[in-house]
């Protein structure tokens, strides 16, 4: 008999009513099993075999039985606009500590669900006719016997408009999410999204929660229509945000105008030359997808428009199968930035996307999305690839591999140890960032929360013109940051890094003087004369064990 993870059944668990039973010829007897679950023993499922053997003959009997944690009934009922129950819905419960849901439906609208005892989100949509109300609740704490109903006539109308001085601009996304945090530190999102706010309302239910539990978020897109009625040729976009933590308002009214934006003016670069094209897409906050992909011209450039207070992600995705994304940034209503997209040096970043999350960890299990291909404006991006390794070390023994560049799950011991992360990938065509070498070294152990090591990420500027080269013959400065990956735990002071240089791929290094200038440093390097490329490889560590060493083959040209 064995229990949840191996356990072994404890006394009075299971009981036979006898031991020995004599079967006369062409008779039965009955042997009853009684199983226990009121003695010391781990929630979960307990099973085993009964054995009964004869002089010729053995019978196996299979047997398992569930000892239920402590839980209750969870009873809920969706009323629609006329205050009637109704199927026409789709409403979850969202455990906040194992970010586990679970639906309830029945067609008459009522169903009752038996939950484990915890904290839960409760997300819910009702289907209104032509219209759907969006009703959340950001926690329950569920100790008992339960009953809930959700009520559409809760919710209240969204309506979004925007006056805007280009008169052919329309709005072709619309949206209304939300986001519960759990206590493993992930993301549970919910939402609706549509070319128009007609018929969407949205009602909170419940008592309000902290911004790091819950976030909301009404955002609304507009751009000018071409004669087949798509957006993708339109010269500008503006986009709208309003984020509300802790709660879903009771729906929400607004009219946006040009003074409300920051204007951000993108260029879209192709370092191999020629007519490439893309997709790009613009979203507020990481966890909550509110944006459409529109097609772009690359190489091209488009100006958007995007509501200030609000930190706003975006990628751009090339025809190539080369992707960027961009972390989380504000901007000033009134303002003017410059966004610049698929530069050289390119190089790993760690900076969380809604794709790429960087390196973290979650009790034994190490996830990377880490890829190799940022840009040198910033963006994390990855890049078709003809080769590539990820491999985990555990205090110099192989833990795990992966046939993929920066990405890959790999299991972790649980008590502390010195791990290494190798990364590589060869570029599948172009000729920069031929070849791309990574190896984080970082201290370890078992962690409940998930949580992010202090991988060390190098960040290389050096000022190069539209062709991505710098000028040969002369002394050349490579501006770069050493900084732990964002929001990891177990950092120490950075050290003065090194850095070497080659220009026959590889072949030979020399050694580049490396001085501190303000909040990073700069690599001093000579270029030889003439056409050709720059690798560079560098080493960087902290005082809490943390290290990385990284090589770029043809980071930039030489002209």
């Amino acid at each position: 008999m064995t229990g949840p993870d191996g356990a072994t059944a404890p006394a009075g668990l299971f009981t036979a009513s006898a031991r020995q039973v004599t079967v006369p010829a062409g008779g039965k007897k009955e042997v009853t099993l009684t199983a226990d679950t009121g003695v010391d023993a781990a929630d979960g499922t307990w099973s085993g075999r009964l054995v009964a053997t004869g002089q010729n003959s053995r019978l196996v009997t299979p047997f398992a039985v569930h000892r239920e944690v402590e839980s209750y009934d969870v009873t809920l009922t969706d009323l629609d606009a006329n205050g009637e129950p109704t199927g026409q819905h789709s409403t979850v419960l969202v455990n906040l500590d194992t970010d586990i849901d679970k639906a309830f439906w029945e067609p008459d609208g009522t169903a009752t669900v038996r939950m484990p005892k915890g904290r839960y989100g409760l997300a819910s949509r009702i289907f209104t006719g032509d219209g759907v109300a969006v009703i959340a609740r950001p926690e329950l704490v569920l100790d008992k016997d339960t009953s809930i109903t959700v009520d559409a006539r809760d919710a209240k109308p969204v309506e979004v408009t925007a006056t805007l001085p280009q008169k052919g601009a329309r709005l072709f996304q619309a949206n209304v999410g939300y986001s519960f945090g759990t206590a493993k530190g992930t993301l549970a999102t919910f939402g609706v999204m549509g070319s128009s706010f007609d018929g969407i309302s949205v009602g909170h239910t419940g008592s309000p929660a902290s911004g790091e539990k819950f976030t909301a978020l009404v955002s609304g897109q507009w751009a000018e229509p071409g004669a087949d009625g798509t957006y993708g040729n339109s010269p500008y976009l503006y986009a709208s945000a309003e984020e509300f933590e802790g709660r879903l308002p009771d729906g929400f009214q607004e009219n946006y105008e040009e003074r409300d934006f920051a204007t951000v003016r993108q260029d879209f670069r192709n370092p191999s030359g020629g007519e490439l094209g893309g997709f790009r897409y613009l979203d507020p906050i990481v966890g909550i997808v509110a944006g459409y992909a529109l097609p772009v011209p690359v190489p091209g450039k488009r100006v958007e428009h995007v509501t200030g207070g609000t930190a706003w992600s975006s990628a751009l995705w090339l025809n190539d199968g080369t992707m960027f994304e961009s972390p989380l940034r504000t901007y000033r209503a009134g303002r003017t930035y410059d966004d610049l997209w698929n530069t050289a040096p390119y190089g790993p970043n760690l900076n969380a996307t809604h794709t790429f999350t960087g390196v973290g960890r979650l009790e034994d299990r190490l996830t990377v999305k880490a890829p190799l291909f940022g840009d040198g404006a910033g963006h994390p991006g990855d890049a078709p690839v003809s080769a590539g390794r990820t491999a985990l070390y555990r205090d110099g023994e192989l833990a795990g591999e992966s046939a993929y560049a920066g990405f890959g799950s790999f299991t972790m011991g649980a008590d502390p140890a010195t791990y290494r992360l190798e990364t590589s990938a060869t570029r599948a065509s172009g000729d920069l960032a031929s070849r791309i070498d990574v190896a984080w070294t970082f201290p370890s152990a078992r962690a409940d929360r998930y949580t992010r090591p202090a991988l060390l990420a190098l960040g290389f500027s050096p000022r190069l013109d539209a062709d991505n080269a710098a000028p040969g013959g002369q002394a050349f400065k490579v501006p770069f940051t050493v900084s732990h990956q964002p929001g990891s735990t177990g950092r120490g002071k950075i050290k003065k890094p090194a850095v070497e240089v080659s220009y026959d791929d590889g072949k030979t290094w020399r050694s580049a003087r490396v001085a501190p200038v303000g909040k990073g440093w700069t690599a001093l390097v000579r270029h030889p004369e003439g056409p050709g490329f720059v690798s560079l490889r560098t080493t960087a560590g902290d005082s809490a064990g943390n290290r990385v060493t990284q090589t770029v083959m043809q980071a930039y040209r030489l002209k």
